[in-house]
């Protein structure tokens, strides 16, 4: 119907989730990056298949009421904030309709989805940052990689992080200049800097690090000097060593070379040490709002048994502990589950039992050894359950499912699986990562009668 290179006019209606409009011509789909529902433009194909028109504007005839001029200098160019011209607001709904289309088309039911929870900051909201590092024509380069590629464009600030954030990062741009520090060629495996590590814990705590292709780096006591003078809660810096020829950012060893191995970080009340490898949810005070929706859904009594799988360092753990009986967290990672022990230490919870191992495998030995579980709570990777494990849960039939998901895709199909089972009663959208497309998921289950 139509070819490369021709100029049409199309309405965008809908969004994809890397941000390209999405319309139609007589039932021909068209992908148009730059553009918002609402909005209507001539574009040019630049691609053509079977199922689909990939298409760039060449000019705005009608725009979107929601457009707003983006503050970020890099917007155009960097792969990380892409709705930043879209009013916040409208952002929200995006994020809600982006579920109810994945619950529609992906697990073919319908559900109540509420409002997407605003987040209290829209921008400084992120508690953690992962730079890569390279020179370019001998010029130190951070920020965050362009759309498809590995050319970092360069972001001395980045809008969507705290403030103390950026200070670290012009703090150890200014070192990796000044003494000449070797960064990190993919192509020849050579050179020191790989990335720029920076956490701030609530209250204000800061760990700051390097992932480099060695321990060994010179002139590391002048860069944690400036630091430690610089930055007011300054507490913590660490080398992690990833010397291997490969996209995983973290390596294995971790060595702390000022402080303690972690920093302090406060949720509704309880204490979680916090490590370089730890999982956190970047957002800390709307992630207090996700846990109380949680927790809100479990609907805990005081005789309760719960099981918290993928249960990371113990947060949702033990807030939950706080109203139960008996909770079980269940977690893959061993320095994860060594950390979620020693935090039920710190905040004096004893009703919890933590387990390392697959959580397929240990969820089938623990349902063997306790009679009842009245509710279990989910909050897996990226890539969801494995199917057995849905299998496993069904057949163990606990009262109540609180699932928490950081992508619609693979919760709709999940939860396609358990509506054999459980009836989806409800879903709150968070939004823990304004101006991006990302946005977290709560669902409530129930056992069906």
């Amino acid at each position: 119907m139509f070819k490369k290179n021709d100029e049409v006019i199309v309405k965008i209606d809908d969004i994809s989730v890397n941000v390209q409009g999405i319309g139609k011509i007589d039932g021909a789909v068209f992908f148009c990056a730059g553009l918002i529902p609402g909005e209507k433009a001539r574009v040019k194909v630049i691609k053509e298949t079977k199922r689909y028109y990939v298409a760039i504007p060449i000019e705005i005839l009608q725009e979107s009421k929601y457009r707003i001029d983006p503050p970020c200098p890099v917007f155009k160019r960097c792969g990380g904030c892409t709705l930043q011209h879209t009013a916040y607001e409208k952002q929200l709904d995006l994020k809600r309709d982006r579920i109810l289309n994945s619950f529609n088309r992906i697990g073919g039911f319908n559900t109540k989805v509420k409002e997407c929870v605003a987040s209290p900051m829209s921008y400084n909201y992120r508690n953690k940052a992962v730079f890569p590092v390279k020179r370019v024509e001998g010029k130190v380069v951070t920020g965050f990689y362009a759309p498809g590629s590995h050319d970092i464009v360069d972001t001395p600030t980045c809008m969507i992080h705290q403030d103390k954030i950026n200070q670290v990062l012009e703090i150890t741009r200014n070192w990796i200049d000044e003494y000449n520090i070797s960064t990190y060629d993919e192509k020849t495996t050579s050179g020191l800097i790989r990335h720029i590590f920076a956490r701030v814990s609530n209250p204000d705590d800061v760990m700051a690090g390097l992932i480099s292709n060695s321990e060994h780096i010179p002139n590391l006591d002048k860069l944690i000097e400036n630091l430690n003078n610089s930055i007011d809660g300054f507490k913590n810096f660490s080398i992690n060593v990833n010397d291997k020829n490969t996209n995983v950012i973290i390596g294995d060893k971790t060595i702390c070379l000022y402080g303690s191995e972690y920093i302090t970080h406060e949720i509704d009340g309880l204490k979680f040490d916090v490590k370089l490898k730890s999982f956190l949810q970047v957002n800390t005070p709307q992630t207090e709002q996700l846990y109380n929706k949680a927790l809100e859904y479990a609907d805990i009594k005081k005789d309760d048994v719960i099981i918290d799988l993928y249960c990371g360092i113990g947060t949702i753990t033990l807030l939950a502990a706080r109203r139960a009986e008996k909770v079980y967290g269940i977690e893959f990672l061993s320095e994860a589950t060594i950390s979620a022990k020693s935090n039920a230490e710190k905040n004096n919870i004893d009703n919890v039992q933590f387990i390392c191992g697959d959580c397929t495998k240990e969820y089938s030995s623990l349902i063997k050894k306790i009679e009842t579980v009245n509710t279990l709570i989910l909050d897996p990777p990226r890539k969801g359950l494995d199917s057995l494990l849905i299998d496993k849960i069904i057949a163990s039939k606990p009262k109540k499912i609180v699932y928490i998901s950081c992508d619609p895709g693979t919760l709709s199909r999940d939860l396609k699986l358990f509506s054999k089972a459980y009836d989806i009663v409800e879903a709150t959208p968070f939004d823990l990562f304004p101006q991006t497309t990302h946005v977290e998921t709560c669902v409530k289950l129930v056992l069906k009668k």
